[in-house]
């Protein structure tokens, strides 16, 4: 064992530092500080990866840090050149942590381009304009470093987030250079979500996951301030509760022309309707079905959406009834699953039904192989002599995932006929 462990370092040794660099980045945390320990070499090509996303959750974690940059050139050096990404997770009191935090970054950390809040039961989002303000007055007073980014990034996880009676828009050059929001289990108020997209006149991606927000109307809201303040939105994920469905196509109608990646929860006909008629620049469309609406009515407003959405490239359906798909997508579906076998050379594996009323997919039950679905029971009746397993639709859900090649051919179906 200490012979192929010598062997493998040998080999190791033998890469470029630029190679060796490209091949830690895979390594989880852990794994990467372990090995940092074994050379001064591999500490030296190592290190700028391990601190290129720093995550400090306690305020002694912020001390140590400060300490150690304090005395070690190296390590300050590596810090303010390479560190990009930094995560901030609430153990304590989140007032004294974001205190202690300014003074750090004030000294240290200029190169930051993505602030990620995580646990903070309370958030002001005066103290997130503040953070951002400290960090571009670091970046003022680096001359030394050219092109030194702003921030552009902002995450949230597990956080609330509250209102300031203080007057932030004072601040708002501060947050102009922000581009990307995205909040996962995230509540706040009214005025605090008001407060924050006031100060992002920039923003181009917003992800408002879902959250507990137990202010009905704080997540509609949300969306009616995001078309008040932000008019550069191209990337747009919606997974709120308790949003009132005519908000969410008032948005979809206000945004429709730029966007190009859009994701929503499509909880009546009427979504499906708007994508259709007001959104034909998306080229990533994911929905998540909520079992509403007739199998008529989502099969013919989909079929509307792979006509006028020309540069579709990428369509996710996720939750939805099998009927409520048209029977032309499955058709192109096995098609293109035969010809990916025939490339491959497994003819043996292809299906001899050609049928458009059965629908296959890859999911191996107890003994092996596949299911097939049939849309009604001639198809399956047809199909019972050929010994293969079946079982009917009823109110079975899917997550189907086109991609650009099937889209095309599906385009091309609807068009000839």
């Amino acid at each position: 064992m200490e012979k192929s462990t010598t062997i493998i370092s040998s080999y190791l040794y033998q890469l470029p530092p630029e190679l060796i660099q490209q091949i830690v980045h895979y390594l989880p945390k852990y794994s990467l500080a372990q090995l940092c320990l074994t050379t001064q070499r591999l500490y030296e090509i190592c290190l700028p990866v391990l601190y290129t996303h720093l995550e400090l959750s306690f305020r002694c974690h912020i001390h140590q840090l400060e300490m150690a940059l304090q005395h070690r050139p190296f390590l300050r050096d590596i810090v303010r050149r390479h560190t990009k990404h930094l995560t901030l997770i609430c153990r304590q009191s989140g007032s004294d942590m974001m205190n202690d935090f300014e003074k750090l970054l004030f000294r240290f950390l200029p190169q930051i381009h993505t602030f990620t809040f995580v646990d903070f039961h309370v958030l002001f989002t005066e103290s997130i304009c503040q953070l951002i303000q400290q960090q571009q007055q670091q970046q003022q007073q680096q001359q030394s470093l050219n092109n030194v980014p702003s921030i552009q990034t902002l995450e949230f996880r597990y956080c609330n987030l509250v209102s300031t009676t203080h007057n932030i828009h004072q601040l708002l050059s501060t947050m102009q250079h922000v581009r990307h929001v995205s909040m996962i289990w995230t509540d706040f108020s009214e005025m605090a979500i008001s407060q924050l997209l006031s100060c992002l006149p920039n923003l181009k991606s917003i992800d408002f996951g879902a959250n507990h927000n137990r202010i009905r109307t704080a997540n509609d809201s949300a969306l009616t301030t995001l078309t008040q303040y932000c008019f550069h939105l191209r990337h747009l994920t919606v997974s709120l509760q308790h949003i009132e469905q005519e908000s969410l196509c008032d948005v979809l109608v206000f945004y429709g022309h730029q966007l190009t990646q859009l994701s929503i929860r499509c909880e009546c006909p009427r979504i499906l309707d708007v994508i259709a008629h007001f959104c034909p620049h998306i080229v990533q469309l994911t929905l998540q079905s909520t079992r509403r609406g007739g199998y008529k009515t989502n099969c013919i407003l989909l079929l509307q959406i792979l006509q006028k959405c020309r540069k579709l490239q990428s369509l996710e359906l996720i939750g939805w009834l099998i009927q409520d798909i048209p029977p032309i997508v499955w058709s192109i579906v096995a098609k293109e699953r035969r010809n990916r076998l025939r490339r491959l050379g497994w003819n043996n594996d292809i299906s001899n039904n050609n049928n458009n009323n059965s629908i296959h997919t890859d999911d191996d039950d107890d003994k092996g192989g596949s299911w097939h679905y049939y849309l009604d029971d001639q198809a399956m009746l047809r199909q019972q002599n050929l010994n293969i397993q079946y079982r009917p639709v009823g109110n079975l859900e899917k997550t189907l995932i086109l991609n650009s090649q099937e889209l095309y051919e599906i385009r091309k179906s609807l068009n000839t006929k």
